[in-house]
């Protein structure tokens, strides 16, 4: 399978993406089972694109986490010469608060 053929799909965010809890992963999981069910049926064409999935998600990231990881993440496993798609997840534990409900890690600023 050439590279040019392979479209690649990044995924990171925090525990939901992951799967904490999950019998079968997170969403991100579901999507790779997903693609792999059917790329990998017999009757998948070969002119069809094919697929990489990474799930680089982390319970507990936050926004600056998410931000900050994913540029190392994708670099050594990207394909220059292969189409990619970046999904993002975070927000959720930004809006956390810790010690009191008032004290809140990301403020509305």
């Amino acid at each position: 399978m050439k590279l040019n053929n392979i479209k690649q799909i990044f995924i990171s965010g925090a525990s939901l993406t992951y799967g904490v809890g999950g019998a079968k992963g997170g969403w991100a999981d579901m999507i790779k089972l997903r693609i792999h069910k059917l790329q990998y049926n017999p009757r998948h064409e070969r002119d069809k694109k094919y697929y990489e999935v990474y799930n680089f998600a982390k319970p507990g990231m936050v926004i600056d986490g998410v931000l900050a990881s994913i540029t190392s993440d994708i670099k050594y496993r990207k394909h220059e010469s292969s189409e990619s798609i970046i999904i993002l997840s975070v927000g959720m534990n930004n809006t956390k608060s810790t010690g009191t409900a008032d004290n809140h890690f990301s403020t509305i600023e």
